[in-house]
């Protein structure tokens, strides 16, 4: 071997060492950076005619595990998904109460019974009356701000997919963008692994947002599809469409006035159905929201009130109202009418035949909304039928299915299930994607590995640098002869 070239083979793995030494840096310094895939340097013998010719770098592997990362997606989407819905039942929950010890409805109308019952043990007391009076509007304001509490969610969870299919359009133009770039780049023999772990990114972005397939293409592209089957991209980017409602009420559901839905590639898609092709993630969650959890919410306030109202109705209660007029609770003035029920919980008023601020007197509450002048001050057979007709559920000698307190309980108990059922999916969502995520990390970058490898890389490296001291030495001797 000539001294050129132990000079040469010497160069080659400086070079190589040098590289590789680069790589493990940029591996520790990213150990804990998601989306990044370990770097190992690729290296062969260089061969020239058949001798050696020093070390040859062939390029750099990128290690990543496809099938663990897109199952840790996956798992990632559905816990996103529980998470949100979570809340939305939370909302839900909070507003009937868990118990009538707890704020919400349920203590509202505890509270309520308690003024009917001291209302009736003394009917003369003007006290009682006005904190029966003020029990009742406390009543019907928790179901005005319950139902302002649910349209409010509906309107944040429109607004929430409005910013979502922005930003999901935003990353899919981008993976289309990044799929461009990296196949340049490995036709030019350029390195690509920068590119896939800025891909690997956007795609765990995409993956909270919508769950999905990625289906590998030529020169290092990748397709990525819904679970559902619709083709996110192929190439070019699928086109999503959505218009912000500017205002939501509760009387519009999916039969009336229904808020827009996601137009992709021009046809609107369900998000939220058994047959979604784009459910699971925070997107679906927030049509889901939108359209049917706080829908369903509004119905059982609305059932309450209606129920609420049919039974204040009634004219065996109050013999001085007129068949078919409104009762101690009205919609906005007026009688209960079934063709408009949606809405009712944030419609409900105290009757202002009660109200002194109305020109009403709280006498009315003892002797009745038609009484032309006051009656006995200790009649209190009015506050009896009252409490009948709320706590026994009879009223005019006909019984109600359940009492008022009864249906207000199975609102609020259909209520908590729900939320319970999904907090059950959520925890095991987040464990299974905490699992996922974990044996993910344990295949990444092993910082101690890593160190050991430098520990040789330096040692290579020294190795290199004494045979080109040597060969420096030797061609010093050769000139001085």
């Amino acid at each position: 071997m000539s001294l050129s070239h132990a000079l040469a083979f010497a160069t080659s793995g400086l070079t190589a060492n040098a590289r590789r030494a680069e790589l493990i840096s940029s591996n520790v310094a990213n150990a804990m950076t998601d989306g990044y895939g370990r770097r190992e340097l690729s290296v062969s013998a260089e061969t020239i005619g058949n001798a050696g010719a020093g070390v040859r770098i062939d390029g750099v592997v990128r290690h990543a595990d496809p099938q663990l990362s897109a199952a840790r997606r996956i798992a990632g989407s559905e816990a996103e998904y529980q998470a949100t819905i979570q809340d939305a039942y939370s909302v839900i929950e909070r507003s009937f109460g868990s118990t009538p010890d707890d704020p919400g409805l349920l203590q509202d109308f505890s509270r309520l019974m308690s003024a009917v019952i001291a209302a009736e043990s003394d009917p003369a007391s003007i006290p009682t009356l006005d904190t029966l009076a003020h029990q009742l509007e406390s009543l019907t304001g928790s179901l005005a701000r319950s139902t302002e509490a649910m349209q409010a969610g509906r309107t944040d969870a429109d607004r929430q997919i409005d910013r979502l299919v922005t930003g999901l359009s935003a990353d899919l133009e981008l993976v289309s963008t990044l799929n461009r770039s990296i196949q340049r780049a490995a036709f030019s023999g350029s390195e690509t692994s920068s590119l896939m772990d800025q891909r690997a990114q956007v795609l765990d972005r995409i993956a909270t947002v919508v769950p999905f397939h990625f289906l590998p293409r030529e020169d290092g592209q990748v397709a990525v599809m819904s679970l559902g089957g619709i083709m996110l991209v192929d190439g070019p980017a699928v086109s999503l469409e959505f218009e912000a409602a500017s205002l939501i009420t509760a009387e519009m559901d999916a039969t009336n006035g229904v808020p827009s839905p996601l137009i992709v590639s021009g046809r609107p898609f369900d998000l939220d159905g058994v047959d979604s092709r784009l459910g699971g993630g925070s997107l679906a969650a927030a049509f889901a929201m939108r359209d049917r959890i706080f829908v369903e919410g509004q119905a059982r306030l609305d059932a309450f009130a209606a129920d609420l109202l049919q039974r204040l109705e009634d004219p065996a209660l109050d013999p001085s109202v007129a068949a078919g007029a409104a009762g101690l609770l009205t919609d906005n003035g007026v009688p209960f009418d079934p063709a408009l029920q949606l809405g009712l919980a944030g419609r409900l008023e105290l009757h202002p035949a009660v109200r002194p601020d109305s020109g009403g007197a709280l006498w009315r509450l003892r002797d009745g909304l038609g009484a032309a002048s006051e009656g006995p001050s200790s009649d209190g057979r009015l506050f009896t039928r009252l409490r009948s007709a709320l706590s026994l559920g009879i009223t005019g000698g006909q019984a109600h299915p359940n009492t008022a307190f009864d249906g207000l309980s199975q609102h609020a108990g259909r209520s908590a299930s729900a939320r319970l059922r999904v907090e059950d999916r959520q925890i095991a969502a987040s464990a299974h994607f905490a699992t996922l995520r974990e044996a993910e990390a344990a295949k990444g970058v092993d910082t101690d590995y890593e160190l050991q490898l430098l520990m040789q890389v330096e040692q290579a490296f020294a190795a290199n640098a004494k045979v080109i001291e040597v060969a420096d030495t030797l061609m010093q001797q050769l000139l001085r002869i």
